[in-house]
């Protein structure tokens, strides 16, 4: 040991730049599980903030809630979430928004206080956005007003939050029939549904 020593004072130049690579590869790979970390819970930070453990999905989704549709009617009496890409208009801009649609009365998200056609905003969206502006659905015109900010994001991508009400007026007035993504807890309409918990769905996530 003391001979190591030695040597290594007889060579510190040699060995202050084996120590000083050493630090830089150790810092770097802090730095990258870091920023894959970041990114890992970005991709999917709106299902993060949902008070939901185990979700039941179309079969044939892959697990992935945008792929999900499952028939309903607009009087389901299970708690349900649905999750679509939409591109809205922002005073004649495009931008590219995931509406989450959540039970109201259910604890789970944001909406609790919202009323029909009311949504609330992830603030990456927009730095403009205020109390009564609108968003506009490019594919349908349907107006989405306003009514608050809150976190979230998916597909690294802005979320929109709105309740269950909102988006079953928006598929009427959209002619589109009625479906959901994911029927929340443990009980489910369907046999064969796929059944997939918090983490499972997140880790699913594109991106």
């Amino acid at each position: 040991m003391q001979l190591g020593w030695k040597e290594m004072w007889r060579q510190k130049r040699k060995f202050s730049m084996l120590f000083v690579i050493t630090f830089l590869i150790v810092m770097l790979t802090t730095l990258i599980t870091g920023l894959a970390d970041g990114l890992a819970y970005d991709n999917g930070s709106a299902l993060h903030e949902l008070n939901a453990t185990t979700y039941q999905l179309d079969p044939d989704s892959e697990g992935q809630l945008t792929r999900s549709f499952i028939d309903v009617t607009a009087n389901t009496l299970n708690e349900t979430m649905s999750v679509r890409p939409l591109t809205v208009t922002i005073d004649g801009k495009k931008e590219e928004v995931t509406l989450f649609a959540l039970p109201k009365d259910g604890n789970i998200g944001p909406v609790s206080a919202l009323r029909k056609g009311e949504v609330v905003f992830d603030p990456s969206l927009s730095e403009n956005l205020g109390l009564g502006d609108s968003l506009i659905d490019f594919a349908s015109n349907y107006r989405f007003t306003i009514a608050g900010e809150a976190s979230g994001r998916y597909s690294h991508g802005p979320v929109i939050y709105t309740t269950n009400e909102t988006w079953f007026d928006y598929l009427n007035q959209s002619e589109q029939r009625p479906y959901v993504s994911a029927e929340i807890g443990t009980e489910s309409t369907m046999s064969d549904a796929l059944v997939m918990s918090q983490q499972d769905l997140i880790e699913s996530v594109p991106g």
